[in-house]
């Protein structure tokens, strides 16, 4: 009986050509190191942490893809490139941290030919940084997932503490069907006091207003307190055409940076293609997006964003603009008048 068991659970989890998918592991432990892959992959777990945080220490950590094969996507800082950030400050231990995200049930589809990296900073490293990736090899039928970041880029709050506004659009071909949310936090390594209040996911309609939220609880750090990113989060929205994604926060200082990862299923009738996680299925509104590059422009004019938007330490700010605006290329397949416009407020 426990046979005939493990052999239905084994077939109900097979794609829909009836192919088992392989298993494999990426570690990082002391290097930032990129690894190519050289098959079709779906991330299913991901575990990182330290083993011991120093007193004082404020170590973060980010996986991160991109691709110099066609179709090419460059090493960013947020965009595309940035899948998932964690965040942790010691002011009152050394204690080690550990998070661990599972995705089986949404695995994020990473293409052949795509470099991805665990990268952690100096701090990191000086804490016994960890990074594990499972993954299954791709099989044709399989559900495929992508990270949507917000904001666009990686920015401190606005002047008001505000996050700076991104919005993701419901297309007619391609909803979004957003499965969670992971949320990074750094209160920047100052241990004076500070809070992140009203941290939440909306699905909105044209107009603003607002359809459902996901929100995680306050976020705070002391003098004598520690701090670690919040746990995954789960959410089952599929906004349709024209509605929109977006996320808020209220930081009450501003040495302080936040962002949301919101994993969304890419469409099961658009093919498996390595345009799936670096192009655009008409989900970013094409008349917000010059407004964003625009209104933060005092962000683009500072490394890294010149070298990777203009490939070198600096250019004029039309280039900029220019070069953020096309930081979300569209998929071949969507003609310029099939362009999602919208925006909510």
């Amino acid at each position: 009986m426990t046979s005939l068991l493990s052999l239905y659970l084994a077939l109900a989890a097979l794609p829909a050509n009836g192919a088992l998918a392989s298993e494999g592991t990426l570690s990082w432990t002391t290097d930032n190191a990129g690894k190519t892959v050289d098959e079709d992959i779906s991330l299913v777990r991901v575990e990182i942490g330290a083993t011991r945080i120093p007193l004082g220490s404020a170590p973060d950590a980010c996986v991160a893809i991109s691709r110099q094969a066609a179709p090419a996507y460059p090493d960013m800082t947020a965009g595309y490139s940035e899948l998932l950030c964690w965040h942790a400050e010691r002011f009152a231990s050394e204690q080690g941290w550990r998070s661990v995200i599972h995705l089986r049930d949404t695995p994020l589809y990473i293409p052949k030919g795509t470099t991805i990296a665990c990268r952690s900073g100096a701090q990191a490293q000086d804490s016994g940084f960890y990074c594990r990736i499972r993954y299954t090899s791709y099989v044709r039928g399989m559900a495929r997932y992508r990270m949507l970041r917000l904001p666009y880029l990686d920015q401190g709050p606005n002047d008001d503490g505000s996050l700076a506004v991104s919005y993701y659009i419901g297309a007619e071909r391609a909803p979004l069907h957003v499965r969670g949310v992971q949320m990074f936090q750094s209160f920047g390594g100052d241990a004076t006091n500070g809070t992140l209040t009203n941290a939440c996911l909306r699905w909105l309609h044209q107009g603003g207003a607002v359809v459902q939220q996901a929100c995680f609880p306050t976020q705070a750090i002391s003098t004598n307190a520690d701090y670690d990113s919040p746990r995954f989060m789960r959410v089952d929205w599929t906004i349709p055409a024209p509605d929109l994604l977006n996320a808020t926060a209220q930081q009450s200082r501003n040495n302080t940076d936040a962002a949301f990862y919101a994993i969304a299923e890419i469409p099961p009738d658009i093919p498996a293609d390595p345009e799936n996680v670096v192009r655009d299925y008409d989900n970013v509104p094409s008349n917000y997006l010059p407004d964003y590059c625009a209104e933060y422009l005092n962000v683009l004019r500072n490394q890294p964003y010149t070298g990777f938007l203009c490939g070198k330490d600096r250019c004029d700010d039309a280039t900029l603009v220019s070069a953020c605006t096309h930081m979300f290329p569209k998929a071949t397949w969507i003609p310029p008048d099939l362009v999602a416009v919208g925006q909510g407020n």
